[in-house]
Order: structure tokens, then sequence, then C-alpha cells
């Protein structure tokens, strides 16, 4: 069963219906380079967007939301060796 695509301003709605999209699975087959190209969308419908895919363990085409919030919550917490506790 399709997933509904979230509440999304009028413009931003139209824009990806225009462009044949009707649910997340559609979305994620298309880059966020390439939904942010559309006429309408803006920058808080995107981040909506993007925000559904990765709620549903998905992504825009060519990103992998799960590795990629994996890899920033690493470097966030990484501790430089001269930091760590001697042992």
């Amino acid at each position: 069963m399709p997933t509904p695509l979230p509440k999304l301003a009028a413009q931003a709605r139209r824009a990806l219906d225009a462009a044949g999209i009707a649910d997340l699975e559609d979305l994620a087959r298309h880059s966020a380079a390439e939904i942010n190209q559309l006429h309408g969308m803006g920058p808080n419908a995107l981040t909506t967007l993007r925000d559904a895919l990765a709620e549903g363990g998905a992504g825009f085409r060519g990103r992998r939301m799960s590795r990629t919030l994996f890899d920033r919550s690493v470097t966030a917490n990484a501790v430089p060796a001269s930091h760590s506790p001697a042992s």
C-alpha cells in the first residue's frame, strides 16, 4: 500500500502532482535536487519531504538516509585520539 505524502503547502502539492508524484514511494525515485527544481517547491516543503522519507527509513534517490544519519552521529560524537582518556 502506498505511503501518502505529508501535508504540504498548496504550491508544493501541485508541483508534485504535476510531476506525477503521488506518494512517498514515487518521491524516493527522485533526487532532492530534482524535487528542488520543481516550480513551487520551497525549502520548507523539501525539509518536510526529507523528514517524511527518513521517518520511513528511506531517502531521496542517491542518498542512504540511515547511513548518512549514522555517519553524522559518529562524526559529531568522535573524540580525537589526543583527548581520549588514558588506559
